[in-house]
C-alpha cells in the first residue's frame, strides 16, 4: 500500500503538471501561430523514470484530441518514452529524435530530464513531431526538471526551430523579470536611504 504522504505528493505533482502542460501547449502553439481548423489541438503526455517498471504518469490528455485516436496516441507516447529510456542506457540518447525511424513509426517527441536525482523521460504525442518535442521541453523547464540551457542543447540535436522560438520568448521574459526586480530593489534601497537620512536629520 502506498503511504498517504506519497499519494499526496503524487496528487500535487499531477495537479501542477496538468496546469504546466496546458500552459506549455498554449505557449508553443501561440508563439508559432498554430491553429487547428478541426478544433483538435493537443495530445497525450506521459512520464516514466529510468529503471522503473511503470509510468509515473501513464496518460495525461493535454489540450483536445479525437476520442477515437486516444488509444493509438497513447501507444505512440509510451513507445517514445520506452525507446528513449532504452537508448539512454545503451547510447546515452537524450531524445527520441536520435532513434527516430519514420518508416517504422518510431517518432521523436520524448526527452530526458532530471527529477529527484533520477533521470525521467517526458513523452508527448499528438501533433507534428517538432511541436511534440517543443512541448515536452517547455514542460520540463517549467517543472524545474531541465534548465533552459539544457533544453536548448536537446533542441539543437533535432534543429527544432519550434522550440527555438519559445526559448527566445522565455529568455526575454526572464530578462524582463530580472530587470523589474532589480529596479524594485533599487527603488526600495533609495527609499530606505531617504528614510534613514530623514531619521538622522540629514538633507
Amino acid at each position: 500500500m502506498t503511504h498517504s504522504c506519497e499519494l499526496d505528493k503524487c496528487k500535487c505533482l499531477t495537479a501542477k503538471l496538468e496546469q504546466v502542460a496546458t500552459e506549455s501547449l498554449e505557449l508553443v502553439c501561440s508563439l508559432n501561430n498554430l491553429r487547428d481548423i478541426d478544433g483538435f489541438i493537443g495530445g497525450i503526455l506521459c512520464l516514466r523514470e529510468q529503471n522503473s517498471d511503470s509510468f509515473l504518469i501513464e496518460k495525461m490528455i493535454t489540450g483536445s484530441i479525437e476520442p477515437k485516436d486516444e488509444e493509438t496516441i497513447t501507444q505512440f507516447a509510451h513507445e517514445q518514452a520506452n525507446r528513449n529510456l532504452e537508448m539512454l542506457a545503451a547510447r546515452k540518447h537524450v531524445s527520441s529524435y536520435q532513434s527516430r525511424d519514420f518508416s517504422k513509426k518510431l517518432f521523436p517527441g520524448a526527452i530526458i530530464a532530471h527529477h529527484n536525482k533520477k533521470q525521467i523521460c517526458y513523452s508527448f504525442h499528438g501533433m507534428i513531431w517538432d511541436y511534440d518535442e517543443a512541448i515536452v521541453l517547455v514542460i520540463a523547464v517549467k517543472m524545474g526538471h531541465l534548465t533552459l540551457v539544457q533544453a536548448k542543447e536537446i533542441a539543437q540535436i533535432s534543429k527544432n526551430n519550434i522550440f527555438t522560438n519559445v526559448a527566445n520568448h522565455l529568455e526575454a521574459h526572464s530578462a524582463n523579470e530580472f530587470f523589474t526586480k532589480a529596479c524594485l530593489c533599487g527603488g526600495m534601497a533609495c527609499l530606505l536611504g531617504l528614510f534613514a537620512c530623514a531619521a538622522l536629520g540629514i538633507g
